[in-house]
C-alpha cells in the first residue's frame, strides 16, 4: 500500500530532529541507516533544498553500503528453498531440474537483488507450500509466487484467466478464437510493467506456459503435451491450474572485469581450458569455487558480447576440460541449487544457438571426438535427446540425423575409456548412463552390455556405481 508523502513528512522530519537535538556524549557514536536516494528526494520535494545540504548539518560521515553479491544471494535462497521442499521426493527433483534452471535464469533471478527479497520469497513459500504439497510442481510453485511478490499485478491476471495462459492454443477447452486475440491480451498486461521488467517477466512465462511461446514464437504444442503436463503436475496444464491459487486472494565477487580477461584467452581454447582448470583449484569465502562463479557470469556474455569466432574454441575447452571443473565444492546442495554440468551444458547451448545447424553439428562432431570430458559428453547427448522428445522441433539445436551421428560418437568415447581403463576416472557418469539409457535408447544399453562382457569392463563400471 502506498503511503501519501505528507503522511511521511512527520516521522522522518521528528527523528533527524531527534538527532540534532541529542548532545554529543563522549564514546557514542549514533548509526543512522536509510536509503539515500528516498530521503532525499523527500526532502527536496517537502524542505525545498537539497537532501545532501540539509543532512550535512546532521551527519558527520556517510558510508555507501555495497550491493550484495549476487552468487551469495542465490546461495542463501537455494538453502532456504532446500529447507522448504526438503520433503519433496527425489524423483521430481531430478526431472524438475533442468526445468527450474530455465525459470530460475530466464526470469527469478532478476528480482533477487538483495536479502529482503529472499525472504520476502520464502516467507510466503514457507506458509503456501505445506498446502499443495504434492499437487503441484515445485519449480512451477516457486515461480508462480515469485509473480506473487514481485509482480502482483501479473499474478492476479494469471488467477482470473487462466484459458489465456494454460493448456494448448488448440485446446477444446479454451475459450480463445485466434492467435490474435491472445497476443492482444497478453500485450494488455506487458504493457503495465516497468521496461526493465518486462523481457524478464515475457522469458519466465514463456517457460511457464507453452501457450504463451506459442502466441509470440510461433511454435506448436499438441493436445497430447497436456497429459505430459499434468503427469509432472505443470501449472500450464489446465487441470493443475487451480491447486496453484488455493491460497490465492481475490564477497568474493567475481568482477568484470576478471571475466572480461578470462574471456581475453576465450580464441585459444589451450589457454582458455587452462584457465578454467586453474579456477576450479580456486575457493570463495562461501566454500565454492572460482569457477562456479565465472560460469554463471558467462553466461551474461553468451548472447552477443562473445565474438562468433570464438564460440567453437570456447566449447572445444569446456568439452576437453569440463570433467575437471565439476569439483565436489560445487556440487548442488540440494533441489534447487545447479551443478557445474548444468551450467557447462547452458553455456554450450547457447552459444551454439548462434552457429546455423551445420556448424553447430561441425563443431560438436569434433569436441565430442577430441574432448577428454566424457562426463561433458555423455551430459550434453542426453539434454539433445531430451530436447528431441519434449521441445518442437523449430526448437532442435541440431536434426535428427546429426543427433543419431553425435550419439555414435559418444558410444564409441564410451568404449574407448574401457579399452584404456579410464572409465572409472570419469566423474558422475553412472549418473549420466543412468538418464542416457532410461530414454530407452537401445545403442546404450547395447553398449553397456558390450562393456559388461569382460571383466575389466564390469570392473570399472561397478567402481562407478560404489
Amino acid at each position: 500500500m502506498s503511503c501519501p508523502l505528507e503522511d511521511l513528512y512527520y516521522p522522518i522530519m521528528q527523528l533527524f530532529r531527534l538527532l540534532k537535538a541529542i548532545p554529543n556524549f563522549t564514546n557514542v557514536v549514533y548509526v543512522l541507516a536509510f536509503n539515500k536516494d528516498v530521503v532525499y528526494k523527500f526532502i527536496a520535494e517537502t524542505q525545498g533544498i537539497s537532501g545532501d545540504i540539509y543532512l550535512d548539518k546532521i551527519i558527520q560521515t556517510t558510508f555507501e553500503l555495497p550491493l550484495p553479491d549476487k552468487i551469495l544471494l542465490r546461495r542463501l535462497l537455494f538453502e532456504k528453498l532446500n529447507a522448504i521442499f526438503a520433503n519433496t521426493p527425489k524423483q521430481m527433483c531430478d526431472r524438475t531440474r533442468t526445468h527450474w534452471s530455465n525459470l530460475y535464469f530466464q526470469g527469478i533471478d532478476h528480482f533477487i537483488n538483495t536479502p529482503r527479497d529472499i525472504v520476502r520469497l520464502t516467507n510466503i513459500l514457507t506458509v503456501a507450500y505445506p498446502v499443495v504439497e504434492g499437487e503441484v510442481n515445485p519449480a512451477d510453485f516457486v515461480a508462480i509466487e515469485s509473480l506473487r511478490v514481485f509482480c502482483p499485478v501479473i499474478y492476479e491476471s494469471i488467477h482470473k484467466n487462466p484459458q489465456y495462459f494454460a493448456g494448448c492454443v488448440n485446446t477444446k477447452n479454451t475459450l480463445i478464437s485466434t492467435i490474435d486475440e491472445l497476443k492482444h491480451f497478453h500485450n494488455s498486461w506487458l504493457a503495465q510493467l516497468e521496461d526493465k521488467d518486462k523481457e524478464p517477466v515475457k522469458r519466465l512465462l514463456f517457460h511457464l506456459f507453452p501457450k504463451i511461446e506459442a502466441v509470440y514464437c510461433d511454435t506448436h504444442y499438441e493436445a497430447k503435451h497436456e497429459s505430459v503436463w499434468r503427469q509432472h503436475l505443470r501449472i500450464c496444464s489446465l487441470e493443475m491450474f487451480p491447486n496453484y491459487f488455493r491460497l490465492a486472494l481475490t564477497t568474493g565477487e567475481f568482477s568484470h572485469t576478471d571475466a572480461k580477461a578470462i574471456l581475453s584467452l576465450a580464441a585459444d581454447a589451450k589457454a582458455f581450458g587452462e584457465k578454467l582448470v586453474e579456477l576450479a583449484d580456486q575457493k570463495r569465502p562461501d566454500g565454492t569455487t572460482q569457477v562456479r562463479a565465472f560460469l554463471e557470469q558467462l553466461e551474461d556474455y553468451t548472447e552477443t558480447e562473445i565474438p562468433v569466432n570464438c564460440i567453437s574454441s570456447i566449447v572445444q575447452a569446456l568439452f576437453d576440460v569440463g570433467d575437471q571443473l565439476l569439483v565436489s565444492e560445487d556440487e548442488p546442495y540440494g533441489m534447487f541449487d545447479l551443478g557445474n554440468d548444468m551450467r557447462i551444458g547452458r553455456i554450450i547451448s547457447q552459444l551454439l544457438r548462434r552457429l546455423n545447424e551445420q556448424e553447430r553439428f561441425e563443431t560438436l562432431k569434433y569436441t565430442m571426438s577430441s574432448g577428454n570430458a566424457l562426463s561433458i559428453i555423455v551430459s550434453e547427448i542426453i539434454t539433445l535427446v531430451e530436447e528431441h522428445e519434449v521441445s518442437p522441433q523449430q526448437e532442435w539445436l541440431l536434426s535428427t540425423q546429426h543427433l543419431k551421428e553425435l550419439e555414435e560418437i559418444a558410444l564409441q568415447r564410451l568404449q574407448d575409456a574401457v579399452v584404456q581403463n579410464s572409465l572409472q576416472q570419469v566423474p558422475k557418469l553412472a549418473e549420466k548412463l543412468y538418464c542416457w539409457q532410461s530414454e530407452a535408447k537401445e545403442d546404450v544399453k547395447r553398449s553397456l552390455q558390450k562393456i559388461v562382457e569382460s571383466g575389466e569392463g564390469l570392473a570399472n563400471l561397478m567402481r562407478q556405481f560404489l
